[in-house]
């Protein structure tokens, strides 16, 4: 896509297409998250490569409404790239709302 971020859906070579529905899930990580590390989240969400990953024209121009409409504006993104925090105009913390989170950011859990 136009950050450099290789595609989620539509191509071939796309998380969706290639391994999400099987590797995608809580229960493939439980059986063994040594392999599904490896094999899923290394290949598709690899953070040696996020240096190369730039705001492109549509963060830009998102960032310029938040700025002008600062009382009002907010973005909703599926992203999890974060690089709505990184364009030149900065979206706000108060003004972005990441539904799937993001990158780098982890939570542990139990059984309970």
């Amino acid at each position: 896509v136009a950050s450099g971020i290789p595609p989620f859906r539509g191509a071939s070579d796309a998380v969706w297409e290639q391994s999400l529905h099987e590797w995608g899930t809580r229960e493939k990580f439980e059986e063994n998250p040594l392999l599904w590390y490896n094999t899923f989240w290394l290949k598709h969400f690899d953070e040696g490569k996020a240096h190369l990953y730039k705001p492109n024209a549509g963060h830009e121009a998102l960032a310029k409404i938040c700025k002008a409409y600062n009382a009002t504006a907010k973005v909703i993104t599926q992203n999890i790239d974060g690089l709505h925090r990184h364009s030149t105009g900065k979206i706000e913390d108060d003004q972005l709302i990441e539904i799937h989170g993001f990158h780098g950011a982890f939570k542990c859990y139990t059984d309970d």
